[in-house]
């Protein structure tokens, strides 16, 4: 369920996000550097990390509440407790998080190399 609602939702960002990259592709096109913004390779491959990453991130509270009785869990549970739960649920997305603003950063610093590289090349 929880998966399921996390995969609805990835499809209707990564379905808006195609549409919108397909309506501004003409602006678009000075960002990007020897790849054309409707080259349908790239927009699926996107498409197809994104969805991975969303259905990892909802892996771990999907496994987290299947293994939990929701009975026993609201007669036992404290607000120390409930608190203990969401920072660990918080710390999980910090970490996902943290790990998107990595790989971004690491995208731009390798496409920067490759445009220092070429300007060193073609004069």
């Amino acid at each position: 369920m929880v998966i399921g609602e996390g995969a609805v939702l990835t499809l209707v960002g990564i379905t808006a996000g195609i549409a919108g990259s397909l309506f501004l592709a003409r602006f678009i096109t000075s960002v990007v550097y020897e790849v054309s913004p409707t080259d349908p390779l790239v927009l699926g491959a996107t498409a197809v990390i994104l969805a991975a990453i969303s259905v990892l991130a909802c892996y771990a509270p999907a496994r987290w509440a299947s293994s939990v009785d929701p009975a026993s869990l609201l007669e036992k549970q404290t607000g120390s407790e409930m608190k203990e739960r969401q920072l660990k649920l918080m710390s999980v997305h910090w970490l996902f998080r943290n790990w998107l603003q990595t790989s971004q950063k690491l995208f731009q610093f390798i496409a920067n190399r490759q445009m220092d590289s070429r300007r060193r090349i073609d004069p």
